[in-house]
């Protein structure tokens, strides 16, 4: 039977023991019922899973000892930044889940000039409980990090040239699609790609984009809702890229 997964802080691991208490032990304990002697896999973001027994459960927290420690192999094998506008916030919950199952690197939301949320309204703080929910889920052991605060669309265009391809979704695109552009693509490493609201980027917004080094692509023949576009482009890069990588 597969071992249920469960997340714990760094510092929590003593060297042979790890102690969980709060969330986590709920989820173990009145959630999953666990019980004493049960083999679990504890991560904390770093790249391994820790194979772990309960030998003891308390009132409020539970002992584990680390039987092993081994490297999770889950990653895509390159970085992937989401660079999303901002949302409303289930859009954004659910944003972050898909990413973080597709193995993105980071997804850093901004504000843009068609966003219909205010970035002094949302509430991105929640969205750490939704990546490490996910990991337990789909078996990754690397956290995708998001930013505490939005990004302006000038802090956005000022990142482009650290990555070796940056894309942004253009329903205004004819020329090219995202597809298209990452067949002919080799040896990419650290790819973005940007996201716009549900109104997508304003003219003057693709045009900076594009003059800071951004290429514009069609996603196809339909208008995309803001988060199926994030999920789709995510899906897309991973399976071209993931695939070279091999």
């Amino acid at each position: 039977m597969e071992r249920k997964r469960f997340y714990f802080e760094k510092n929590l691991f003593d060297g042979n023991n790890i102690t969980l208490s709060g969330d986590e032990f709920h989820h173990m304990i009145d959630v999953m019922r666990i019980k004493p002697n049960e083999s679990v896999v504890l991560f904390c973001g770093d790249g391994f899973d820790y194979i772990s027994t309960v030998i003891e459960i308390k009132k409020k927290e539970a002992i584990l000892k680390v039987e092993k420690i081994e490297e999770n192999k889950s990653e895509i094998g390159f970085n992937l930044t989401v660079f999303q506008a901002l949302a409303k916030g289930e859009k954004l919950s659910l944003i972050a889940q898909k990413l973080t199952e597709l193995g993105t690197t980071q997804m850093l939301v901004f504000s843009s000039a068609y966003c219909d949320v205010k970035p002094s309204t949302s509430r991105l703080d929640k969205l750490n409980k939704i990546v490490i929910s996910a990991c337990k889920q789909c078996g990754r052991s690397v956290l995708m990090t998001t930013n505490e605060k939005p990004l302006s669309f000038n802090e956005v265009t000022n990142e482009i040239k650290q990555f070796d391809a940056c894309y942004f979704a253009y329903e205004n695109e004819n020329k090219e699609t995202l597809y298209e552009n990452l067949c002919g693509q080799k040896n990419i490493k650290n790819v973005a790609v940007i996201i716009g609201a549900e109104g997508g980027f304003s003219k003057e917004e693709a045009n900076i984009l594009t003059e800071n080094g951004a290429i514009s692509v069609s996603l196809g023949n339909r208008i995309l809702r803001t988060e199926t576009a994030a999920i789709y482009s995510a899906s897309v890069i991973g399976a071209m890229l993931e695939k070279v990588q091999k």
